[in-house]
């Protein structure tokens, strides 16, 4: 804002791109029960121009509204680079009462038997992306990773995991780096009728999360924080000491992350990697001609071939890739590596996934 006043255009994910800066937020779509990464990657998301007008300042919904859909009286969002932060950050968030969700349409091409009921926009509420990945660290992530992506655990303080007593911050804030620790995931007690449905939804959000924060190469980079009932949370009316003692757990987190050893970090990811790898080459090597057998007597009825030597070339590329994956299927190593005769633990498999699973635009 310059002299009062908003810019003429809002600040965009591809200005914080040209400045070396990712950012990517998760939000839930209600409607087709599943997440969605932000920035869009596809088209087909709408919004109206009194509800944008509800939720964000002036310049940005002029910048959200630049498009006319064809066929409605609705706006198609901008995609990629011209998506506004604001429009990224705001749509990852909601909450009932306290953070309205984020109305927007999209087309059902599932209706294929009437053109008008697959032509009509459909009401898609965007909520928080908690719902659906609430602790997203694997966005940013690679198999060989040149850097580290950190994680901040919020975590529930017990006296007989931390301390007595609970004024003693330092021992509120942990990071396993020893490469055997943070193994395996704690127990959360259940009381109630009430505690057993909070259980089984907070199960159904996050059983994947919490597999993945106990992986090898996952579980180093994640400082956990052990908050007390009065912490964070819903606690929306802090008093000033509880907001000291946020803050001083913060910087203790920062203390975690500040003799982080990536060196060895990704040496514990390659170990990990090559182990998933060479259970896939197990499968894929044995399998493999008597799957090309069948494929190559198939003439292809969809994403065909441009010519014939592309054809060729595929299936030069997935040879070489057997080739090269013999040795690693015929003789592995994952359980006979090393002083103690194991890779990290646990073990992990490649496997095919949504993008938006995979944290993949």
């Amino acid at each position: 804002m310059q002299n009062g006043q908003l810019p003429e255009r809002p600040l965009n994910l591809g200005d914080l791109e040209d400045a070396g800066i990712t950012l990517r937020t998760v939000t839930t779509s209600l409607g087709t029960r599943a997440p969605v990464l932000l920035p869009f990657t596809e088209g087909n998301w709408m919004a109206a121009r009194e509800d944008l007008a509800a939720l964000f300042p002036d310049n940005v919904v002029r910048h959200l509204t630049s498009d006319p859909d064809e066929d409605s009286e609705l706006f198609d969002l901008p995609r990629g680079r011209d998506l506004p932060v604001l429009f990224a950050v705001r749509a990852s968030l909601s909450f009932p009462v306290l953070l309205a969700a984020l109305p927007l349409y999209r087309r059902d091409f599932s209706h294929r038997l009437d053109e008008a009921a697959r032509k009509k926009p459909r009401l898609c509420w965007l909520s928080d992306g908690g719902i659906t990945s609430n602790f997203p660290i694997h966005l940013f992530d690679s198999p060989f990773p040149s850097r580290p992506t950190f994680g901040l655990s919020l975590d529930d303080y017990s006296p007989t995991k931390h301390h007595a007593d609970p004024n003693v911050l330092e021992r509120r804030v942990y990071r396993p780096r020893r490469a055997g620790k943070g193994i395996q995931r704690p127990v959360s007690e259940i009381s109630g009728i009430g505690g057993f449905l909070g259980a089984i939804l907070n199960t159904a959000r996050n059983w994947q999360d919490s597999l993945q924060t106990v992986m090898p190469g996952y579980r180093e980079r994640i400082v956990h924080i052990a908050l007390t009932g009065d912490e964070g949370g819903l606690n929306l009316d802090m008093d000033p000491e509880v907001i000291r003692r946020l803050t001083e757990l913060g910087r203790i987190a920062g203390t975690h992350l500040r003799d982080f050893e990536l060196q060895e970090h990704q040496w514990r990811r390659l170990l990990a990697s090559y182990s998933a790898l060479e259970v896939a080459f197990e499968a894929l090597v044995p399998r493999f001609p008597e799957f090309k057998a069948s494929v190559a007597a198939h003439t292809p009825a969809s994403y065909k071939p441009s010519s014939p030597e592309e054809l060729a070339d595929l299936w030069r590329r997935l040879e070489a890739l057997v080739t090269a994956a013999g040795p690693m299927a015929a003789h592995p190593i994952r359980e006979t590596w090393g002083e103690h005769d194991n890779m990290p633990s646990p073990g992990s498999y490649v496997k095919l996934v949504p993008k938006e699973q995979a944290g993949r635009n």
